[in-house]
């Protein structure tokens, strides 16, 4: 639905009043308003019953007071059965007690009939605020559709490290293959921030926050870096880096991803299965000690 002043859907509205005229007036000053609508008229309790279940109302107007029947019994029944529809009193003998009252029962708004020119406005807005909530709904829905769905996907996975960093670079998820490959529970490594997998040297240059920054500026970084698995132990991994958005383009955090590259091992003189010197190294290369020369 349109936030600007002219109401495209047409809508469903019920109208409990019992004066033909006044009826027509109100359904008159909705089309001078630009609302588009369809309507049913009742009077009476059977009436609006029958009308909540065969015309299904995007919306209620009623009158204050009828023969046999009143809004606020009206009103009752609508919270009940029709918690989300939009319920506003339109009439000419609302006092202000009765007003303040039917707003604690649940009521949208109220619009005396002599001030007409506010009925428009009014109904326009309750299913504006109607939509907006909808939409809402859909879209925590679909998060949790889409994260449910994110962690089936990549929670079973082991082959691989993957885990999730929020903006602040502190680690909210944990796959079975990030701790296969990193050596850490998820007790122990949720809410961490992710430099502990660099060595000190590295945080001290900022490479964790180097990482992230090209992540967000590139869309996704590679490399094959050493990182740290639990207890300091190095290894070489193959990290992808990849940044996280939401629909309006905002930096949600970063996803990385790790496994370990094809290497060429031999026989570890440091007894650390997992220092392994890899075939390709494109952003961090490994030093090379000088030998010194020994005198004859």
């Amino acid at each position: 639905m349109e936030t600007g002043e002219t109401v495209k859907k047409e809508f469903r509205i019920l109208i409990l009043e019992d004066n033909a005229d006044d009826a027509e007036f109100a359904e008159r000053e909705l089309r001078k308003g630009n609302v588009d609508f369809s309507s049913k008229v009742i009077a009476t309790r059977e009436a609006f019953l029958e009308g909540l279940e065969t015309f299904s109302p995007d919306l209620f107007l009623s009158d204050c007071t009828l023969p046999g029947f009143d809004g606020l019994s009206a009103l009752a029944i609508a919270r009940e059965r029709r918690p989300g529809v939009p319920f506003i009193f339109f009439s000419g003998t609302m006092n202000d007690e009765l007003a303040v009252e039917s707003l604690k029962q649940g009521a949208t708004d109220y619009i005396l009939k002599d001030r007409r020119r506010r009925l428009a406005p009014a109904v326009k807005r309750a299913l504006r605020e109607v939509e907006t909530r909808s939409k809402q709904t859909r879209t925590i829905q679909a998060l949790r559709e889409s994260e449910a769905h994110y962690r089936m996907l990549v929670e079973g996975v082991s082959d691989y490290s993957i885990y999730m960093l929020d903006r602040a670079g502190r680690i909210s998820s944990w796959n079975a293959g990030a701790e296969r490959l990193f050596g850490f529970g998820p007790e122990e490594i949720l809410g961490q921030h992710f430099s502990c997998f660099f060595s000190n040297e590295e945080s001290l240059r900022d490479r964790p926050e180097q990482v992230l920054q090209r992540a967000m500026e590139q869309g996704r970084v590679e490399e094959e870096a050493l990182r740290l698995r639990k207890h300091g132990a190095p290894f070489w991994a193959n990290v992808i880096t990849t940044a996280l958005r939401d629909r309006a383009g905002r930096i949600r955090g970063s996803l990385p991803s790790a496994s370990r590259p094809p290497t060429r091992c031999g026989a570890s003189t440091s007894g650390n299965p997992f220092f392994c010197a890899p075939r390709r190294s494109r952003f961090i290369q490994p030093i090379r000690r000088r030998s010194s020369a020994t005198p004859g």
